[in-house]
């Protein structure tokens, strides 16, 4: 019964410190931060784009750039995104990564980066303001 006791103890103190807590991420980010990742976005978005038009176009190394260029614009996002937006996007980068690596077809290529975008602008930009 100790135990249990010093566990929610524990895990109440952890809530009280905010470690772990639900509304970190967009919810404690200043205003400046939501700005800059609202730009950064937007640049994300034209990179993704733009990664799909030279895969289509056959320039895989091309397209590979615009895609470490995506996640360096991801990273400027992450302090306004929520935790649960970082973990769907790195999974959006990941099968794109996989996709570029195994040379998918445009088509495939072509979904997933209409599908990085659209749960972009769904998911990550409301909580941008």
């Amino acid at each position: 019964m100790l135990g249990v006791a010093a566990v929610v103890l524990s895990v109440s103190a952890c809530g009280v410190a905010g470690i772990g807590d639900p509304g970190d991420g967009a919810g404690s980010a200043s205003a400046q931060q939501k700005k800059d990742a609202k730009a950064a976005l937007s640049v994300l978005i034209s990179d993704l784009h733009a990664l799909d038009a030279d895969y289509a176009a056959g320039d895989v190394t091309a397209a590979q750039s615009d895609l470490d260029q995506a996640e360096a614009d991801w990273r400027k996002i992450i302090p306004a995104a929520t935790v649960q937006d970082d973990s769907d996007i790195q999974v959006r980068f990941d099968r794109l990564t996989n996709n570029l690596s195994t040379k998918a077809s445009a088509k495939t290529v072509s979904d997933g980066v209409s599908a990085f975008v659209g749960e972009l602008n769904h998911d990550v930009a409301p909580g941008l303001g």
